[in-house]
């Protein structure tokens, strides 16, 4: 039985406000001094796209594209530009964001970044675009809590993982640990306690986590994993039971998630019967 899944929560998007256009200029390049930085939208978050020119009165001497992670870097002849940033598909006529006095040195490696949730940027923003950046940035700091969580989560059920993935492989570990010459009782005891210490893990990190991400299926189908390899049956069953009430109710069900599930509780229903009929036999033969 395949014991482990690759399934991750996923991470929450982050609101982006458009920069706010306002007027402009246009490129020839020398690539005899250089230029970096990055560009951040009014939310504080790093810009996606656009570009950066640089100008020289009404001449644009060099662009440069600014890419996903907001930075951008390129060459321009030596002198003082006007640094103009342009959103995508923004007309030559119009520009997002400017700064003067950019100067370009030959040899020299200039950083000009163009930060647009700098106070004086904010300020000069309509009445309506500010309310609307308030609300982003609200949502943008609590999508970043909860991502900081779900980053956690993630990071625990990677841990889950290796854990159940090393429980099953406890027997050859153990016998791996105390060589050739150990008895077949020291081997099994060995890969008892391997296994004990591997899922203790397992449900002191799903435990933790269910309680902090109750709505996560997949938190709890590792969490009965864990309980039934310790053995703790019924606690096993309310685990796996949880994951298929939070599946059946999902808009998108995993099926990945819901075969875990099903299969723990087959091989957690299993276990006790498998013993009362070896009990069962013994009796009647006795």
């Amino acid at each position: 039985m395949k014991r482990t899944i690759s399934l991750w929560i996923g991470l929450l998007a982050l609101a982006v406000l458009p920069a706010i256009a306002q007027t402009p200029a246009p490129a020839n390049v020398a690539p005899t001094g250089k230029i970096h930085g990055r560009v951040t939208n009014p939310t504080g978050a790093p810009q996606n796209g656009g570009t950066i020119s640089l100008n020289q009165g009404a001449k644009e001497v060099a662009s440069f594209p600014v890419d996903a992670n907001g930075d951008f870097s390129g060459s321009a002849p030596p002198g003082a530009y006007t640094l103009i940033y342009r959103t995508p598909n923004m007309e030559k006529d119009k520009q997002a964001d400017k700064f003067d006095n950019i100067k370009i040195v030959v040899g020299q490696d200039t950083q000009a970044d163009d930060d647009m949730s700098r106070k004086e940027y904010i300020d000069a923003l309509p009445a309506d675009v500010k309310k609307s950046l308030e609300e982003m940035k609200s949502h943008n700091a609590e999508a970043l809590k909860a991502n900081a969580v779900i980053k956690n989560l993630n990071a625990d059920l990677k841990s889950a993982q290796a854990d159940i993935h090393d429980a099953d492989q406890a027997h050859n570990t153990a016998a791996q640990q105390l060589g050739a010459s150990a008895s077949r009782a020291d081997v099994t005891a060995k890969e008892q306690e391997i296994k004990t210490a591997k899922y203790t893990d397992v449900v002191t990190l799903m435990t933790r986590d269910t309680e902090v991400r109750p709505t996560e299926s997949v938190l709890w189908a590792y969490l009965g994993q864990g309980q039934l390899g310790l053995k703790k049956y019924d606690d096993a069953e309310t685990a796996f039971k949880k994951a298929l009430e939070i599946e059946s109710t999902s808009k998108k069900p995993r099926p990945e998630i819901q075969g875990l599930a099903n299969s723990g509780l087959g091989e957690q229903f299993a276990v006790p019967i498998s013993k009362d009929l070896i009990k069962l036999i013994m009796g009647v033969n006795g």
